[in-house]
């Protein structure tokens, strides 16, 4: 939510700004755990050994969502290295039921 927020606020989209605080409302809050903290330091690790470079944030973003079983919405290729990660580009279409 920060990243899409911060984007607006830069932006001056305050009529978009609005419309995402009412569907924030909707939205179920996950604070990261000790565990998290513990995955997502070992994951920077494991990615740096590999010559890949994640955000802090985003790291903590993708441990918790694996934790979740959360399928994170990104058009962000950078994801792709993290494990057990179900990942959605938001740019492709929705499948057809």
């Amino acid at each position: 939510m920060f990243e899409v927020k911060r984007g607006l606020i830069h932006a001056g989209a305050s009529a978009k700004l609005d419309y995402l605080e009412t569907l924030q409302d909707g939205l179920d809050v996950t604070i990261p755990t000790e565990s998290d903290w513990e995955n997502a330091a070992q994951l920077w690790a494991t990615l740096q050994r590999a010559g890949r470079t994640l955000s802090d944030m985003d790291i903590l973003i993708a441990v918790v969502a694996v934790r979740t079983d959360s399928t994170l919405v990104s058009a962000d290729s950078d994801f792709a290295p993290v494990p057990d990660l179900k990942r959605a580009d938001w740019r492709s279409p929705f499948p057809e039921n």
